[in-house]
């Protein structure tokens, strides 16, 4: 290994040392106790080398957030369609909110980061936090979308339904779920996830009534 690579190896390693000690403070103790100051004594380094790395403190939450969304495949790549398009979406909603289970640290994270970047009011975070999680959210909103179009299309709707109020009163309903997942602390969690997989498969139930009756 030649001299640019080791250093550029131990620089890697180095980012990824902050990283994960970002992390476990913002799981710890919240964003109001996240700052460069703080992290630095964490990591047992100077303000100044952790300045060498991230400009400043939303440039290691972005960074975070990056990070997550790189390893996390969305459900939706993996999923395999049935023959019925409505039980393949009853099936997928289930499949999601046992990801979201399986992520439960990964989803506060990203909610406690959007969060921060709305009560900071910095445009410059919020449209780069928002370049990532968009296109999330709008492939999933499209996915759902199809899969209710085939439903309909196959006879297993309501006729009067309207796919895309449908869409948009599911995926609000879904992102409260979310939102209640990612806000549990880690030991309420750990304690109530049974209940709230029955919780969820009641919901499915809930979403079979309303497009089918």
């Amino acid at each position: 290994m030649d001299q640019s690579a080791y250093f550029e190896q131990i620089r890697r390693k180095r980012r990824e040392e902050i990283l994960d000690a970002a992390r476990a403070m913002i799981l710890a103790a919240g964003m109001d106790s996240f700052n460069i100051q703080k992290l630095a004594r964490t990591l047992d380094i100077s303000a100044v080398t952790l300045y060498k790395y991230f400009k400043n403190s939303d440039d290691i939450l972005l960074a975070l957030q990056k990070e997550i969304l790189g390893q996390w495949t969305p459900t939706y790549q993996n999923f395999s369609s049935g023959e019925n398009a409505l039980d393949d979406f009853l099936r997928f909603i289930e499949d999601f909110f046992a990801d979201a289970m399986e992520h439960q640290e990964e989803l506060s994270l990203l909610l406690l980061f959007q969060i921060h970047s709305q009560n900071q009011e910095t445009p410059d975070t919020m449209e780069a936090m928002a370049r990532l999680t968009l296109p999330h959210a709008d492939r999933l909103t499209r996915f759902f979308t199809d899969l209710l179009i085939r439903a309909k299309q196959e006879g297993d709707l309501k006729k009067d339904l309207d796919t895309d109020a449908a869409v948009s009163f599911i995926c609000g309903l879904n992102f409260a779920v979310v939102q209640r997942i990612a806000l549990m602390p880690r030991r309420d969690f750990q304690k109530k996830k049974g209940r709230l997989m029955r919780e969820i498969r009641e919901l499915g139930a809930l979403y079979r009534l309303y497009l089918a009756g």
